[in-house]
């Protein structure tokens, strides 16, 4: 079992959503590696499968049931949290990438933005009373997104930059539709992951909008880069080789442990 709070009192915490699998599985194995006898971490890892509770307890991680898509779960969640003290940091992991051949494309757009963008930002917000003062935000985005918003219009980006936060994921939908309108109703084997894409443009917006709103937090999205995870499903096919999800979530855990981008 996960220590007791009061054993870890000194503790730097740290909660990462969709740690059950993927990037954030890799995540939370790489801190729980990381603690020495100078530094203890304590890790409350967000799954939404209970069968990830043993797993996840066998790392030392204090499981706790966060939905990203449910507020009841993320306000459970947060006040479990809370009973122990601040966090120090918050990854923002969860997500989803919808796009498969042959489907409708036009049928991804609601449910990536809703999950990559709507709910994050949701989540987020519920956690951000947790928050100590100079705590870090990381928000899991991709280099998709960052290709997705140099495709857009200047002016698209603009408002994007400087949308409220409450307007960002129907003015996402609205560009998405107009990338369906392009492309064709059917995902084919050529299309990509513009939907996808957006989604994380729209991620990158929400953390550049969040890190001017709260300047006493370090606030910063970040690429795991191409990773070999089953966020593709399971027919998936690479067609360039894929680095380990270990190595993807080596650049999030090192900021995490301000080993990168802190100021020395």
């Amino acid at each position: 079992f996960p220590p007791s709070c009061g054993e870890m009192s000194g503790a730097l915490r740290i909660l990462v959503t969709g740690a059950s699998r993927g990037i954030g599985r890799a995540v939370v194995e790489a801190l729980a590696s990381a603690r020495t006898q100078d530094r203890e971490v304590m890790i409350y890892a967000g799954y939404r499968n209970p069968a990830a509770v043993p797993f996840l307890e066998a790392l030392g991680t204090r499981p706790v049931r966060l939905d990203v898509t449910e507020h009841d779960s993320m306000r459970e969640a947060c006040a479990t949290i809370l009973g122990d003290g601040p966090l120090d940091v918050f990854i923002n992991n969860a997500g989803v990438l919808l796009e498969r051949t042959g489907g409708n494309i036009r049928s991804i757009v609601e449910p990536t933005i809703r999950i990559n963008v709507e709910a994050q930002i949701a989540v987020t917000e519920a956690v951000l009373p947790l928050m100590r003062d100079a705590g870090q935000i990381i928000n899991v985005s991709s280099g998709a997104g960052a290709r997705a918003f140099g495709c857009l219009d200047v002016q698209d980006q603009e408002e994007l930059l400087g949308a409220d936060v409450s307007d960002l994921p129907h003015m996402l939908i609205t560009l998405a539709h107009g990338i369906c309108d392009k492309i064709g109703a059917e995902i084919g084997a050529e299309t990509g992951t513009p939907i996808y894409g957006l989604s994380k443009a729209g991620l990158n917006c929400y953390t550049r909008i969040i890190a001017r709103e709260h300047p006493r937090l370090r606030v910063n999205a970040c690429s795991p880069g191409f990773c070999r995870t089953d966020i593709g499903g399971t027919d998936v096919v690479y067609t360039r080789q894929p680095k380990s999800a270990a190595l993807g979530a080596s650049v999030i855990v090192r900021l995490a442990l301000e080993e990168l981008g802190a100021e020395q």
